[in-house]
């Protein structure tokens, strides 16, 4: 019997075109998501898992390929992604890392192509702000230099030769 009371407790979804096949599992309190929520493809495999707190997403989570391979995962404080970040190619190695503060990236940001590092680029609360590396497919450095919201400046080596740019410590 309806008692027009928010909803509290554990909840289903289904997918439109398949009644009776759960797309998601989620938590309410007083209607509001709370808990351990989980997504699922067609297939039934995990698509998603997340915590929510007060409706927020609030700790760890993970998406996954519908293979079943970690896709990527991280951790949201109060709805906004913090602490590291990782995701993977769908066959398990490792695509990019890096460290996100108040839903942005910060620090060091890797990407990584067949286990070798491709390209790193260091970002300054969301903006890319710091030292920048290339590397080539023999793990030799392509290209290297500083960059200054999101511009370079100062000396950048391309292939071992200098490539001059306004300097860093002057407004772009």
């Amino acid at each position: 019997a309806a008692t027009g009371e928010p909803f509290s407790g554990v909840a289903f979804s289904t997918f439109d075109d398949r009644p009776g096949v759960v797309s998601q599992r989620l938590t309410l309190r007083n209607g509001t998501y709370d808990g351990p929520f989980e997504a699922y493809f067609a297939n039934q495999t995990l698509s998603s898992k997340e915590l929510y707190q007060a409706g927020r997403k609030h700790g760890r989570y993970e998406r996954y390929f519908e293979n079943g391979q970690l896709f990527e995962e991280g951790t949201y404080t109060e709805g906004r992604r913090t602490g590291p970040y990782r995701a993977y190619w769908e066959s398990g190695a490792l695509y990019e890392e890096g460290m996100y503060d108040d839903g942005r990236f910060h620090g060091p940001r890797r990407w990584y192509m067949e286990g070798r590092l491709v390209e790193l680029v260091t970002y300054q609360h969301g903006v890319m702000e710091g030292l920048y590396e290339r590397y080539r497919e023999d793990g030799e450095l392509a290209l290297k230099g500083m960059l200054r919201a999101g511009n370079p400046c100062g000396l950048w080596i391309e292939n071992e030769e200098p490539i001059s740019y306004p300097s860093c410590r002057t407004a772009i």
